[in-house]
C-alpha cells in the first residue's frame, strides 16, 4: 500500500514514479508462471510522439518503459492507459477479478500488479 492519498492524475502519476525499478510479477495464465518485470518512466519529451494534456511531473515523461527478463525497454504504456486502468480499478471498486477487467489490450497484464502494489485493487479472485 502506497502513504500517497491518490486524488488526482499528477499524484497518480507521481505514485507510478517512485515504484519505478521494483520488480512486479503478472498473474501468469493457467499453469504458467507469472513474469517478473520492471519499468522505468521516460524522460521529459522523450514521448516517442504520445503527447498527454494533463499536468506533467517535472523531471519525468508520460510512458512507462516496461523490461522483463533483463531486456530493456520491451514495450511502451502511455500514462493515459494507466490513468483508464486506474478508473475502471476504481469503478470496481478495487474488487477487480483479473488483468482483462482492466478493459487494457496489451497492458493489463502489466498494469494490473502496479495497481495491487499500490493498494487501489484490494482483492483478487482467481
Amino acid at each position: 500500500m502506497t502513504d500517497y492519498t491518490i486524488t488526482d492524475s499528477a499524484t497518480l502519476w507521481r505514485t507510478i514514479i517512485s515504484f519505478q525499478g521494483s520488480t512486479f510479477t503478472t498473474t501468469g495464465r493457467g499453469s504458467r508462471p507469472g513474469v517478473e518485470f520492471k519499468y522505468t518512466v521516460s524522460a521529459p519529451g522523450g514521448s516517442g510522439g504520445r503527447h498527454y494534456s494533463g499536468e506533467s511531473v517535472e523531471g519525468y515523461g508520460n510512458e512507462l518503459w516496461i523490461s522483463t527478463g533483463g531486456m530493456e525497454k520491451k514495450k511502451s504504456i502511455s500514462r493515459s492507459t494507466v490513468e483508464l486502468g486506474y478508473k475502471r480499478a476504481l469503478e470496481l471498486d478495487g474488487l477487480v477479478p483479473g488483468p482483462k477487467a482492466l478493459g487494457l489490450p496489451g497492458a493489463g497484464s502489466y498494469v494490473f500488479p502496479i495497481l495491487i502494489r499500490l493498494g487501489v485493487i484490494k482483492s483478487v479472485e482467481q
